[in-house]
């Protein structure tokens, strides 16, 4: 019975390498060296993406106040004519926001993280998140310098180009120095479609991009900020601030799962999670949850993260409804998005009268320009995509990168007893 079972095994044994023998050495040889040159290829497109990352930190850095920095960056954009434009294209709008905001650039660093590589014909499109983090200064109304930072992420797809395949013994290769000829940044995505309903008021006034910014030169003192004798519908409102200000900073400087707060629900919509995070900082901030005897989601009267089967409401989740519900209940709509802490700002991506995003005001400060001039800042903070504490006018240049017909709404908190401006 045991020479039984070792004849058995001795056959499969044999069969198995005669049917190797026989598999021709070509086919193997050919799936064995599309496994290496796949890892080859990726190997040189990381290596090509990290260079582009080094020139738009180069870029960056070309108007810094760090004379060590400003030097290695202008020898690297330099040394690379044709990928510096590219990275140009995406830096200077937003050196030209802190500069106009009065905002002097100490240095910055940037950060990437490849999120995919796809092959689009003979180039190959490369998903990336880009973080840069600025360190900056200003001169505050007491001549004093102030030293501050922020970072923001966003998604890049990088396109890689330059690449020859030439088939050599049944294989392909990357052309040795590919290069970067596109980069385009991914757009937020716009509400819900069914955010246009009939019981959704869309009459309050907002303005465009070059109102809001023509707007700030009149400013001399924030938006409503704390007002003697008067008392905030939401005392706590600084906490909310704080809440988001933590959950915008490392370790939860992301939109994943891991970097939200484990207290609440992960949004039904994990693309957009702008309303949900803001949501979260007004909660901390003192605003009771509001559930009522209802299952409907939409109803625009209740306010909470998991009213049933894990779903938030509309109210939540969803920046149209929330505008309406924070408006009914806690905060005064206002024409003009330069505003002082706690307050909220809503951005109508295309403008066609829903609002889309949400973001918190997490700072408010003057800084002054070489010339004495005044300028009044507004600092955000967000998820979808992660932003600390960046100027407004920043986050304005980044958007209208991706939306080129932009509303900007806002919210302050409403004091008791009221007073208007």
């Amino acid at each position: 019975m045991q020479l039984r079972k070792i004849s058995i095994a001795a056959f499969v044994a044999a069969s198995s390498l005669l049917l190797i023998t026989f598999i021709p050495q070509t086919a193997l040889a050919e799936n064995v060296g599309r496994t290496t040159l796949a890892a080859s290829i990726r190997a040189k497109i990381n290596r090509k993406v990290d260079a582009y990352r080094q020139l738009l930190e180069a870029s960056y850095n070309s108007s810094a106040l760090d004379a060590s920095a400003k030097t290695e960056s202008d020898k690297l954009l330099l040394a690379s004519p044709p990928d510096q434009q590219i990275a140009k294209g995406q830096t200077s709008s937003v050196i030209e926001s802190f500069t106009t905001s009065g905002l002097s650039i100490d240095r910055v660093s940037v950060k990437s993280s490849i999120k995919s590589i796809s092959k689009t014909g003979p180039d190959y499109a490369v998903k990336a998140d880009i973080t840069p983090t600025v360190f900056y200064q200003r001169i505050d109304e007491n001549q004093d310098v102030v030293h501050s930072s922020c970072w923001w992420t966003d998604q890049h797809e990088i396109t890689v180009s330059g690449q020859e395949e030439v088939l050599q013994n049944k294989s392909s290769r990357l052309a040795a120095s590919p290069s970067v000829t596109g980069d385009v940044m991914v757009p937020e995505p716009l509400a819900d479609p069914e955010t246009s309903l009939s019981n959704i008021e869309h009459t309050e006034r907002g303005l465009t991009t070059a109102q809001a910014l023509s707007r700030r030169k009149s400013l001399t003192q924030p938006r409503f900020s704390v007002m003697a004798g008067a008392t905030p519908t939401l005392p706590n409102y600084m906490d909310g601030v704080r809440y988001a200000l933590k959950w915008t900073a490392p370790p939860y400087n992301g939109d994943a799962e891991s970097d939200y707060n484990l207290a609440h629900p992960y949004s039904y919509l994990p693309k957009d999670n702008c309303a949900n995070f803001v949501s979260q900082s007004i909660h901390a901030a003192g605003a009771p949850l509001k559930s009522g005897l209802t299952v409907n989601t939409k109803d625009p009267t209740v306010w909470t993260p998991d009213l049933v089967l894990g779903k938030p409401t509309w109210t939540w989740a969803n920046a149209q409804y929330n505008y309406n519900y924070m408006k009914t209940n806690y905060y005064k709509a206002y024409p003009d998005p330069w505003l002082d802490m706690g307050s909220l700002i809503y951005a109508d991506w295309n403008s066609d009268g829903t609002k889309d995003h949400m973001m918190i005001v997490t700072q408010a400060d003057r800084s002054f320009l070489s010339n004495g001039t005044m300028v009044f800042n507004t600092y955000i903070s967000q998820k979808t995509n992660n932003r600390h504490n960046i100027p407004l006018s920043v986050e304005m240049s980044l958007a209208s990168k991706t939306h080129s017909n932009i509303t900007w709404y806002g919210l302050v908190i409403r004091w008791i007893p009221w007073h208007a401006e």
